[in-house]
């Protein structure tokens, strides 16, 4: 059964539609109702032949009514404008999907979307939630659309949160297709591959240059004997001396410059086919290369001596963020050759160099994971209180001045009820970067069996692990053996603007993601530096938005500890709804008030049910929350 393809012809008459739908013969209404959207970059024909095959398979299982909503007369023109449709076409399908409640039950509902289809199921979803008061059961996007999407402010995209449950299937991750992970569950079929097997697509490396441009240039995607341009729009007047200061500056620039000499726009096949076999010319270069400096790679990498020496604005006459894009990318190409990193068995975790640090009132106390009793016997040591065990990120110790843990440990202590707890990783997060971030998950992996001890003695259910920078995906590794040894859930994990470098999607480190808990949420302050960008808890909560810097920062270390401060400000008493986030797709629509849900806290009172991403405005300096009201006043 295919619904009318044109949009506008659809709407006036769509409650007839709905009606004599329903009592058509075929039509059974104590079958599923499968709902499939498409549009976007394929005609309409190849629509119609996707909707065909997946009727035919759902009428191959039987018990379902299957509808195809052809959106190709309001997506399927510009691309450019296609995007900002997908909210309003949204709008005006929700109240129809709704109609359907009057003949099928809810929870026999699934809405699957394809490629712009799929945002535009999201938006159903939301509005759904407005008509109805219900969540949708279950949305299914086919790899949502990316171009335009990524970073736009005013399009929307579907997220957690638009349905009950959002899975994601990824085919083209980082080309057409979103690499984010932003679904409850998300499929990578062939890993994080741009191509699925028996493809074949190039010059995919220009979309993961984000600091440089060339105005106009040109990718191709060959499918079979198919070559389909589509341009792509960057930033460029850094081509020069910024890449050639960067770890990996031969394998990239080269990539780079093999297209831009094709002109900034290729307009032919043959064009295309040239630009793209001079760009894998310039990988196999590149991948040689590397292997010939793979012994000495390791000299390149700043080690911490370095960087308490040098200024922390400025490494080698490069800001930060490029540094450490240039770590990233180190880290993506050396995993290729040796997952170790040349990381030799002294810089490996041992769980006899680590322990629990309890702070009694300002005190730090350590105790080894195998003092677990007399941790528990200490007299400030309260079994009735709230725990939380506190992670901290690269380059903190426990045995030297830790600013992080002690504000948090003074916060709690003046709310009360809550026992402290910080981990002392000693110098495994504390060594190069790159050891430290593959120390992660073998840290977490030997602590978890030592939680899982710990939470005997206290309320299981008031169990919180918080973890900042490197420290998040050490939390997310200890939620994720923490099963193994308990057969259940950590209650609550939250990420503090969780590290970005080395922590790629489909790549060999693991990093904390939704799943890890009963819980997840994040709080982001230096996206796309320091810190992870991606959506990658339940709720994931952006201050000042996507912004890398935050107000009252001129870097990205500043803003990469402003995390750490919001949090903290969140868990005094008079604070804790402080920071009020408004789920929406960008900053600018909480500010225009396009995006009307209720406010929630972020932080500490952050309500375990959230789902979605969460933006919200802060101050520069003082009290960072718009409603935050005191620093001093405690709990008695």
């Amino acid at each position: 059964m295919l619904l009318p393809g044109n949009l506008q012809m659809l709407m006036p008459a769509v409650e007839i539609i709905i009606s004599l739908l329903v009592e058509y013969p075929g039509f059974n209404k104590q079958n599923k109702l499968v709902l499939f959207l498409t549009g976007g970059f394929c005609t309409e024909n190849e629509e119609n032949v996707a909707a065909r095959k997946l009727a035919n398979a759902y009428a191959c299982r039987g018990n379902h009514n299957f509808i195809h909503l052809d959106l190709e007369s309001f997506l399927g023109f510009l691309y450019m404008l296609s995007d900002l449709n997908i909210k309003e076409v949204g709008q005006i399908i929700a109240p129809y999907v709704a109609q359907f409640l009057d003949y099928i039950d809810i929870n026999q509902m699934h809405i699957i979307g394809h490629g712009i289809g799929a945002h535009v199921a999201g938006s159903i979803g939301q509005y759904f939630i407005r008509e109805t008061k219900m969540l949708l059961p279950r949305i299914t996007g086919l790899d949502p659309a990316r171009p335009c999407l990524n970073r736009c402010e005013v399009a929307f995209k579907i997220q957690r949160g638009d349905a009950k449950f959002i899975d994601i299937i990824h085919t083209n991750p980082g080309g057409y297709g979103v690499a984010d992970p932003i679904g409850d569950a998300d499929f990578y079929v062939n890993e994080m591959s741009a191509t699925m097997p028996g493809y074949h697509q190039v010059i995919q490396i220009l979309l993961t240059i984000r600091e440089i441009s060339l105005e106009t240039v040109t990718f191709a995607y060959i499918s079979g004997d198919q070559v389909m341009p589509f341009g792509l729009v960057v930033k460029c007047n850094t081509v020069g001396h910024v890449l050639k200061k960067m770890v990996m500056k031969y394998f990239l620039l080269a990539a780079v410059l093999a297209v831009y000499q094709q002109g900034c726009m290729c307009e032919s096949d043959p064009a295309i086919w040239d630009a793209a076999q001079m760009g894998m010319n310039a990988i196999n270069v590149g991948k040689n290369t590397f292997t010939n400096m793979a012994g000495d790679a390791f000299n390149y990498i700043p080690s911490p001596k370095d960087i308490a020496r040098m200024s922390k604005e400025t490494f080698l006459g490069m800001p930060p963020r490029f540094i450490m894009e240039g770590v990233n990318m180190f880290c993506s190409m050396a995993m290729q050759f040796d997952v170790n990193l040349g990381r030799n068995e002294r810089y490996m975790p041992n769980i006899q160099n680590m322990s629990f640090v309890f702070y009694d009132n300002g005190r730090r106390i350590p105790f080894h994971f195998t003092e677990l009793d007399k941790l528990t016997q200490y007299p400030g040591f309260n079994k009735d209180n709230k725990l939380v065990l506190f992670i901290t990120g690269w380059l903190t110790k426990e045995n030297t001045e830790n600013a992080a843990a002690r504000e948090l440990a003074k916060a709690y202590a003046c709310r009360g009820n809550h026992t402290f707890i910080h981990l002392d990783t000693e110098d495994y997060l504390d060594n190069l970067y790159t050891w430290s971030a593959l120390n992660t998950e073998e840290i977490g992996q030997l602590v978890a069996p030592y939680v899982a001890k710990l939470v005997d003695y206290v309320n299981f259910n008031e169990t919180h692990i918080i973890g900042h920078s490197l420290g998040a995906h050490v939390a997310g590794s200890i939620g994720r053996h923490f099963i193994n040894e308990k057969k259940k859930l950590l209650p609550r994990i939250t990420g503090l603007d969780p590290a970005r470098p080395c922590f790629n999607e489909g790549e060999v480190m693991t990093n904390l993601q939704r799943g890890d808990a009963e819980f997840v949420d994040i709080i982001h302050t230096n996206n796309g530096g320091l810190g992870k960008r991606e959506p990658i808890g339940d709720a994931d909560f952006y201050p000042n938005g996507m912004s890398v810097l935050m107000p009252g920062c001129l870097g990205i270390i500043c803003s990469h500890l402003r995390a750490y401060e919001y949090y903290t400000e969140t868990v005094y008493p008079e604070n804790r709804n402080g920071f009020q986030a408004v789920r929406c797709n960008s900053l600018r629509g909480v500010t225009t008030r396009k995006c009307k849900g209720d406010p929630i806290p972020m932080g500490y009172a952050c309500p375990l049910n959230a789902k979605g991403n969460f933006f919200l405005e802060v101050n520069a300096h003082g009290l960072y929350g718009q409603y935050s009201k005191s620093n001093t006043k405690c709990n008695k």
